[in-house]
C-alpha cells in the first residue's frame, strides 16, 4: 500500500529567553549597558597593581578575571550570532533543514513533497497534467481537479498524480496512444478515469503501457475502445492495481515478457478476448478480483505464463472461465468458477496448472477439460451442477484430481477417452443424471479410494477399449448397475465394493476382459455377477454373499475364469 505522505508542521525554533522572536535582545537597559562594559577595552594594570591584586584577599586573582571575560566575551558572540541567524532564516530556501537546530533539522526529512494542482478552471498552476509532469520535480504530487482532459501523459519521473474529486470527476483521455505511459522507476496514479479510443491511427496499444518501473494504480476507472486496458511487460517491470475497474477492451491486464504484478479488489468486465492475459513467463499475483462477462476468457494463461490467484470469482464468460495451455503453470487458490457459458476450466495443448480448494460449477459445458497431454494438479475442489460433465479427459490429457467432490452434474461425472490417463484419489463422485465414471474410446485412468455413488445409468460403465484401474473403491446406491462393462471393455478392479445398487452388482455385456480380484460384491438387487453375450473376465478372492439374485450367473458362450469366491458363481 501507497501511502499518502503526511505534511509534517515545522517545530517551533526553541529561542534562548532573552532572545527575541524578532531577533532582538530581551534585557532590560542596565543588564544590556552591563554586558557593554564586560566587553569596553580596559587600561593596562601597572606591575604594583598586578601584585596587589595577586596578593590581596579582597579581590579576585588576576587569573579568575581574565576567564570571566572571555566567557562573558563568548557569550556575546553567541547571542549575536544566534540573533543574526534569526534574522537570515527567512531567505532560507524552501523544505532547507537549518542546522542551528538539530530537532528541526531530524523532522526535516519526513516532510511530504511540493504539490501542485491542474485545474480545467485556471485556479491551478497547469491546465493539463503532461505539462504538470514536465515541470514537477521529483516526489511531486499532483493534484488534479475534476474536468475532461485530452492527451496521454508520460511518466518520466517519480510524481504522485491524485484526483481531486469524486469517481468519475477527472477524466483523462487520449486518441491512438497511451493514456498512461510508464517511463520511470516508480509513479503513483489514483482516482482518475483513463480511456483510450483508437481513431485511425493505431489500434495496437494500452490505456496504461508500464514497460519499466513499478506503477502503482488505485481506485481508477480504465477502458479502451482499441486494444489492450493495462500493458505489463519486462522483467524489471512490476504494477500494484488495487480497487481498479477495468472494463471493455480487448484484454483486461496483458502480462508479457517476464513482468509481474499485483492486482487486488479490482473489477475486469466487458473484455472481448479475455479478463487477464498471462504468457511468456511473466508471475503475477491476483486476489479478491471479479472477472465476468468477457466475450472469450476469463483468464487465458498460455506460453509458460505462471503467476497466482486467490479468492477471486470468474462468471458469466462465453469462453471457458480459465484457459491454460502452453505449458502454463498458473496456480488458483479458493477461486469460484462458475455460471460460465463454456467450460469452467479448459486445459489444453500441455497445459499445466494447479486448483486448490476452487469451486467449478454450473458451467454450460463441463466443469474441467483435460486435453493434448496436459498435466494439471486439482485438489480439495466441487465441480457440481454442470450442465456436461464434471471432469473430461481426451486426447493424452492426464492431470490428478485428489480429494475432489464431483456431484449434480447433467452428463457423467468424470469421461476418460482417447488416451486420456488421469489419476483420481479419495474423490466424491455422487449424484449425477448419468454414469458416475465413463470409461471408452482407449481411456485409461486410475481410480483410487473414490466413493462413486447415486447415478442413474452405472457408478462405472466401460467399453470400446476402455482400460481404467480402480483400488480400494466403492461402488454404491446405483440406480441400476455398480459396473457394467460393455463392447470390448476390460478395466480391473482391486479390493473394491460394489453394493447396495438396484440392479446386478457387475453386469458383462461383451466385455474383453475385465478382472475382480478381492473385492466384495453384495446386498445388491439382481446378481452379484452377471456375465453375457460371450463375456470373458477374471473373478479372484471375491465376496459375492448377500445378493437378491444370489452371487451371479456365466451365461452360455462366456469365459470366466473364477477362483477362491464365496459362494461360487453359477453356469
Amino acid at each position: 500500500m501507497v501511502h499518502e505522505r503526511s505534511q509534517l508542521p515545522a517545530e517551533p525554533f526553541r529561542s534562548p529567553e532573552f532572545l527575541r522572536e524578532d531577533g532582538g535582545l530581551d534585557l532590560s537597559p542596565d543588564q544590556y549597558a552591563g554586558l557593554l562594559d564586560s566587553d569596553r577595552p580596559r587600561a593596562a594594570p601597572t606591575t604594583s597593581e598586578l601584585w596587589a591584586e595577586e596578593t590581596s584577599p579582597e579581590r579576585p586573582r588576576p587569573g579568575r578575571r581574565l576567564l570571566l571575560a572571555v566567557a562573558v566575551a563568548g557569550l556575546v558572540l553567541v547571542l549575536l550570532g544566534m540573533a543574526a541567524l534569526r534574522l537570515w532564516r527567512p531567505w532560507q530556501r524552501a523544505g532547507e533543514p537549518s542546522t542551528a537546530d538539530g530537532a528541526r533539522t531530524a523532522k526535516a526529512s519526513q516532510v511530504g513533497p511540493s504539490e501542485v494542482v491542474v485545474s480545467r478552471n485556471k485556479d491551478g498552476q497547469y491546465a493539463t497534467l503532461a505539462e504538470a509532469v514536465r515541470n514537477a520535480s521529483p516526489g511531486t504530487r499532483i493534484r488534479v481537479k475534476p474536468g475532461r482532459y485530452q492527451g496521454g501523459v508520460a511518466l518520466d519521473r517519480k510524481v504522485e498524480i491524485v484526483a481531486d474529486g469524486p469517481p468519475g470527476a477527472i477524466v483523462l483521455e487520449s486518441i491512438g496512444y497511451a493514456c498512461v505511459d510508464m517511463q520511470t522507476d516508480e509513479a503513483v496514479v489514483r482516482g482518475l478515469t483513463l480511456k483510450t479510443h483508437g481513431g485511425a491511427i493505431s489500434k495496437d496499444f494500452a490505456t496504461v503501457r508500464v514497460a519499466r518501473g513499478r506503477l502503482v494504480l488505485e481506485d481508477c476507472d480504465i477502458t479502451s475502445d482499441a486494444h489492450v486496458c493495462v500493458s505489463v511487460s519486462g522483467e524489471a517491470t512490476d504494477v500494484i492495481v488495487r480497487g481498479c475497474t477495468i472494463h471493455d477492451g480487448q484484454v483486461g491486464v496483458f502480462f508479457f515478457a517476464g513482468a509481474t504484478g499485483w492486482l487486488e479488489d479490482c473489477d475486469l468486465y466487458g473484455q472481448s478476448l479475455s479478463g487477464i492475459t498471462i504468457r511468456g513467463g511473466s508471475t503475477p499475483v491476483v486476489r479478491w478480483c471479479h472477472l465476468h462477462d468477457c466475450r472469450s476468457f476469463g483468464v487465458d494463461v498460455f506460453d509458460k505464463g505462471a503467476g497466482e490467484f486467490e479468492h477471486c470469482t470468474l462468471y458469466a464468460n462465453a469462453g471457458a472461465g480459465v484457459q491454460l495451455s502452453g505449458g502454463a503453470s498458473t496456480v488458483f487458490r479458493h477461486c469460484e468458477i462458475s455460471l460460465g457459458n463454456d467450460y469452467g476450466v479448459l486445459v489444453t495443448r500441455e497445459g499445466d496448472g494447479t486448483l486448490l480448494y476452487c469451486d467449478l460449477s454450473a458451467n454450460v459445458k463441463a466443469g474441467v477439460v483435460i486435453r493434448d497431454g496436459s498435466t494439471p494438479l486439482l485438489e480439495g475442489c466441487e465441480i457440481a451442477g454442470n450442465r456436461e460433465n464434471g471432469v473430461l479427459v481426451f486426447a493424452r490429457g492426464k492431470g490428478e484430481l485428489d480429494g475432489c467432490l464431483i456431484s449434480g452434474n447433467t452428463s457423467a461425472s468424470v469421461v476418460v477417452h482417447t488416451q486420456g490417463d488421469p489419476k483420481l484419489r479419495n474423490c466424491q463422485i455422487r449424484n449425477g443424471k448419468n454414469a458416475g465414471i465413463y470409461v471408452n474410446a482407449g481411456g485409461r485412468g486410475q481410480f483410487e479410494g473414490c466413493t462413486v455413488s447415486g447415478h442413474a445409468i452405472a457408478e462405472v460403465a466401460v467399453q470400446s477399449g476402455g482400460d481404467p484401474v480402480l483400488r480400494n473403491c466403492t461402488l454404491q446406491n446405483d440406480r441400476r448397475q455398480g459396473l457394467l462393462v460393455l463392447a470390448k471393455g476390460r478395466g480391473s478392479l482391486v479390493g473394491c465394493r460394489i453394493v447396495d445398487n438396484a440392479q446386478e452388482g457387475v453386469l458383462l455385456q461383451k466385455a474383453d476382459g475385465p478382472s475382480l480380484k478381492s473385492c466384495r460384491v453384495s446386498r445388491n438387487g439382481k446378481a452379484g455377477v452377471w456375465a453375457e453375450d460371450g463375456s470373458r473376465a477374471t473373478v479372484e478372492d471375491c465376496d459375492l454373499k448377500d445378493n437378491t439374485g444370489g452371487p451371479g450367473r456365466v451365461g452360455a458362450g462366456c469365459t470366466v475364469t473364477e477362483s477362491g469366491n464365496m459362494p461360487p458363481l453359477a453356469r
